[in-house]
């Protein structure tokens, strides 16, 4: 399962078994004479592989209206680009070249407030410490990059530009537009200011329906998103992202084997159209059995109540997350009072989920639902 639920609106119905009839696939080994962990999948015959890189054409050309019908043999992506993107993806390599500098170079407060900066700056002092700016926050033009000038200069509304950290919550379609653009935006100003800060990694398959092939390419875009932000200088923070226990533990030994080179990584836990509490313990039961022993620092959003990093610190017991957190700016921007009276608010609601961090003043834990998809049961 993976982070962002399931789609309301034009749900993929998977009915075909994800296997080809009468299609015998002997494991194929790689360039270096390893087994891919791709080597055994049938999906290798619809997607591609590093060996055979011109699969695609089989199933997606000359294949074209069996793969359109509803009797196609096999789980399709309904995504117009997946031709495009499996050419520019070459397979799934699972090597990944990209390294961090050490954490004791880098430093990161327990909670990170999300902020979003604007034309006439933040209202507001903001305390010393680490903070995240949402790009869709800053645009949501499908088209172009952010031109505005104030854009260009967002992270000196902070106390320290260096440690803002630019991420990607919601608005997932302009993932499209970052991929677009993934070899420009380096030298485009509005990022630049993020060098030292760093830069989370966009999740290029964010939905827990999207058919096994479109998720695989998505998460092979990932990594080479974040291999090529390291080679072009920036601090890349690869997010963790699972559709299921297979893909969490591919994705966690990839990364614990890359351990200290990279020891900060994203796990984006919030979801829509379904049982919250229910799809929050079934993150965390996946965290706690595949993620708890690994030496990382996790940011980790869509954890923001008390009763949650109750849970969180369960699933987490060395204590190695950092929040990323809406709710102080919000929470200070509808206060009353003027701007000195919403500084303040701004810091209680930091300091109360610090506490919560350090175990103190927790609520206790809610009691588990049964089912995390039973809203989108009832609302289908």
């Amino acid at each position: 399962m993976k982070k962002t639920g399931m789609k309301k609106n034009g749900m993929t119905k998977m009915t075909a078994e994800n296997n080809l009839p009468g299609v015998e696939l002997p494991a194929l080994e790689q360039y270096d004479g390893t087994i891919s962990p791709y080597a055994n999948s049938e999906l290798r015959s619809i997607t591609t592989t590093r060996v055979d890189r011109l699969a695609w054409e089989s199933w997606y050309q000359d294949k074209a209206e069996l793969v359109a019908s509803e009797a196609s043999p096999v789980i399709t992506c309904a995504h117009p680009q997946l031709e495009l993107w499996l050419r520019m993806t070459e397979g799934f390599d699972p090597s990944l070249k990209m390294t961090q500098p050490p954490a004791d170079q880098w430093p990161l407060t327990r909670i990170i407030p999300r902020v979003m900066p604007g034309k006439q700056g933040i209202p507001f002092t903001l305390p010393m410490g680490n903070y995240w700016i949402d790009y869709g926050e800053i645009s949501s033009s499908m088209k172009h990059l952010p031109d505005r000038e104030w854009t260009y200069k967002a992270t000196e509304q902070f106390p320290d530009p260096n440690r803002v950290t630019l991420g990607y919550i919601g608005k997932h379609l302009l993932s499209r537009l970052i991929w677009r653009q993934r070899f420009a935006l380096w030298s485009n100003p509005f990022f630049e200011q993020f060098k030292e800060g760093g830069m989370v990694v966009p999740d290029f398959s964010a939905w827990l329906d999207d058919p096994r092939p479109q998720a695989l390419v998505g998460e092979r875009m990932t990594q080479q998103f974040a291999e090529l932000g390291c080679s072009r200088g920036y601090r890349m923070i690869p997010t963790l992202a699972w559709q299921n226990t297979e893909m969490l533990r591919r994705v966690a030994d990839l990364f614990g084997s890359m351990y200290p080179q990279v020891n900060t990584v994203y796990l984006y836990l919030t979801s829509t159209g379904v049982e919250r509490t229910a799809w929050l313990y079934s993150r965390l039961e996946d965290i706690q059995a595949h993620l708890s022993d690994l030496p990382f620092r996790f940011l980790i959003s869509g954890v923001e109540s008390g009763w949650g990093i109750n849970a969180l610190r369960e699933a987490l017991p060395k204590e190695n997350f950092h929040l990323v957190a809406g709710r102080p700016w919000m929470q200070a921007r509808l206060s009353f009072g003027d701007n000195q009276e919403r500084a303040l608010n701004f810091r209680r609601a930091v300091g109360r989920m610090e506490e919560w961090h350090r175990g103190e003043n927790l609520p206790p834990l809610r009691p588990k639902p049964e089912n995390p998809f039973q809203v989108v049961v009832d609302e289908l």
